[in-house]
């Protein structure tokens, strides 16, 4: 302990801080401590966790082998911020000899990102006693520039009285937002967090079709109607117990239908989690709760509290026939449910447009105004085109909002436990009904001194495809935003997958699978070779670790596959319509006062693009713009500006 009280003193002074940090790096890269594939392959799988916690005791059976490589990727300033806090966390859960001077360096630089400021604060509330920890952390408490230092500061003092209080005492100082996030609800501010669906927030959206508060011209586009055809109907509200099952909820699926997507959420207590504990369908019972792993359909109960959804058939070899189906709830605790179903048909079963709505949560580089013209966002979104491309999925029409105020400071640094909270903001003004809802954030951790880095999140396996509700989309963390070798598309488009319906294809384990036919099993009889319980992406090579669904990335291996069969499944669910021949995916207004529609055509042809200032006046025509080969198009109209309202259409030929 002199050891370290001796060293914090050195680091109080920024030269003797960057000293200490020159030196950890040399003992970090020494060529003395490279180590074997048998130690680096594992340390690599449970970095690139996308969207699971890492278990304790998964880094301890690692070894002492394993801090010299941690504390050379914590060192390395080209490595991914994810992965460099997740080495943090590993640190911290071996407590070797170098982890608490290593923590205490990160955690007090003002140079470093704040996600590995963050993991480095939860390390030490692990291995420092609670008189420790008061010492160590109240100068970031009160001091840090960031909130979300800050408020980790905060939430690890919190977890005795003492810092409890001085965690409070900081909260006075803070705003509604800070305190909501941060502090523990006793110890919060009584003033009610930010209402999803309130404008306060969410500010207005970059296309809406009325006078923007900027007094720039508002834009609309004018596009045929979606071939497809949902037919929803209302099951009306049920009472759900919890020491029995609900009555039976019956209802009739047409002839014709591809899919069917029964949903609900809880009205007389929202808090409550609600199962479908049993599905019946013409061709007998397709999942019980109680019989989960013999069912002949896989299920994940709902994963947020007054939601529930599913989606059949998620497998081609699930019958799926049209005629009387019944569906039975069980709560944890009693409530009423409303219930409506989705039945799709369609003409293009195998293909389809996915509509988007893309909130960004309080990010300091990133937002409504400027994402359409970022090229690194859009670089992200292209690669999220090429993998949903070869299941035959377009992206249409892109919703640009921010989510501003107390809201962006709350789930900017978004806590796992508050993604229903998070995703209910889906509910804003302006935002378009049947789209993906992907919320960005700076961000994702779970709990406070059990927090671990996550990249990505889903609110529901598969979602609610409605607004508002805790399951109504996903969180994606923006923490390696604009650095090199960023996997921000792949991890957007594989929690997309879950959300449509998708499982991994192999997990962790190596003992559990997706229902799927085509995706390839890598079981750990067969392939976990070292034995340390885990299947690594090194290790199934050719037996599904190219998939965009595996649990894990690996720098080392291309992911981003999709197979036919999870086509299928994304296919039907009922966000995805039917191909429209052209379509307007975005409409931004720069800050020229040019308004930048983009879409989809047919390849290498000519559109044509007009405009009106009503939609009962006449179109005339503005210009003409090529689609690549891809059949992407983009067209600047400069003589938006100082109109006050603007409506678009694009035609072909």
């Amino acid at each position: 302990m002199k050891t370290r009280k001796r060293l914090t003193k050195v680091l109080s002074s920024g030269a003797a801080h960057l000293s200490v940090r020159l030196l950890l790096v040399a003992v970090c890269v020494a060529p003395a401590f490279a180590q074997t594939d048998s130690t680096r392959q594992p340390i690599d799988s449970l970095l690139g966790t996308r969207d699971t916690a890492i278990a304790p005791e998964r880094w301890t059976k690692l070894g002492a082998d394993a801090e010299k490589v941690l504390e050379a990727i914590v060192a390395d300033p080209s490595a991914l911020p994810s992965r460099r806090a997740r080495a943090l966390e590993g640190l911290a859960q071996i407590k070797g000899r170098d982890a608490e001077v290593l923590l205490h360096s990160v955690a007090f630089s003002e140079s470093e990102p704040v996600v590995l400021r963050m993991a480095a604060i939860r390390g030490l509330g692990r291995i420092l006693s609670t008189r420790e920890l008061m010492t160590e952390l109240q100068p970031l408490l009160k001091n840090a520039s960031a909130p979300g230092v800050r408020g980790t500061a905060a939430e690890v003092l919190s977890l005795s009285s003492a810092g409890s209080i001085e965690a409070r005492k900081q909260g006075a100082k803070e705003s509604p937002g800070w305190r909501a996030r941060f502090l523990k609800p006793e110890s919060a501010s009584p003033s009610p967090a930010p209402s999803p669906g309130t404008s306060s927030p969410v500010a207005q959206p970059q296309n809406q079709s009325r006078a923007l508060t900027s007094g720039a011209p508002s834009t609309a586009v004018v596009i045929e109607p979606s071939s497809t055809s949902e037919q929803i109907i209302d099951l009306g509200t049920v009472n759900v117990p919890t020491s029995n099952l609900s009555c039976r909820v019956t209802f009739q699926v047409p002839v014709g239908t591809l899919s069917l997507d029964v949903f609900g959420t809880g009205v007389s207590d929202p808090t409550a989690r609600i199962v479908i504990y049993r599905i019946d369908s013409p061709d007998g019972r397709l999942y019980d709760y109680a019989s989960a792993s013999t069912s002949p359909m896989k299920v994940v109960a709902s994963q947020q509290s007054g939601s529930f959804s599913i989606v059949v058939p998620n497998s081609p070899s699930l019958a799926f026939s049209p005629g009387s189906w019944t569906i039975t709830l069980l709560a944890n605790k009693a409530t009423t449910a409303a219930v409506k179903a989705i039945m799709k048909s369609g003409t293009s079963p195998n293909a389809g447009v996915l509509d988007f709505n893309l909130f960004f949560v309080g990010l300091s580089n990133l937002s409504a105004a400027t994402a359409p013209s970022d090229p690194d966002f859009q670089v992200t979104m292209s690669q999220i085109r090429g993998i949903y491309a070869q299941v035959g999925i377009r992206l249409g029409k892109l919703h640009y909002l921010d989510i501003t105020g107390d809201a962006a400071t709350q789930y900017g640094d978004l806590n796992d436990a508050n993604l229903g909270a998070l995703v209910q903001l889906s509910s804003a003004d302006g935002a378009q009904e049947n789209a993906m809802n992907l919320f960005f954030v700076r961000t994702i951790t779970g709990g406070a001194l059990g927090g671990f880095v996550i990249l990505g999140e889903t609110a529901g396996l598969p979602g609610v495809p409605a607004r508002g509700t805790t399951a109504s989309g996903v969180a994606i963390s923006m923490t390696d935003f604009g650095h090199p070798g960023n996997e921000i598309a792949i991890i957007c488009g594989h929690e997309m997958g879950h959300w449509l319906g998708l499982f991994h294809p192999t997990e962790s384990g190596g003992t559990a699978f997706d229902p799927l036919p085509d995706t390839p099993q890598c079981d750990a009889a067969t392939h976990d070779a070292n034995r340390n319980g885990i299947v690594e992406a090194s290790e199934c090579v050719g037996f599904g670790a190219e998939n965009l669904m595996f649990w894990a990335n690996d720098p080392s291996i291309l992911q981003g596959f999709l197979s036919p069969n999870q086509g299928f499944v994304m296919v039907r669910n009922p966000l995805v319509t039917d191909v429209n021949l052209l379509e307007v995916t975005s409409v931004a207004q720069l800050g020229s006062g040019t308004v930048r529609l983009q879409g989809v055509g047919v390849p290498n042809a000519i559109h044509t693009v007009q405009s009106s200032t009503a939609l009962t006046s006449a179109f005339s025509v503005l210009g003409t713009t090529t689609a690549d080969g891809a059949g992407l198009w983009q067209y600047d109209d400069a003589s938006a500006q100082g109109q006050q309202s603007r409506f678009y259409k694009v035609t072909f030929p």
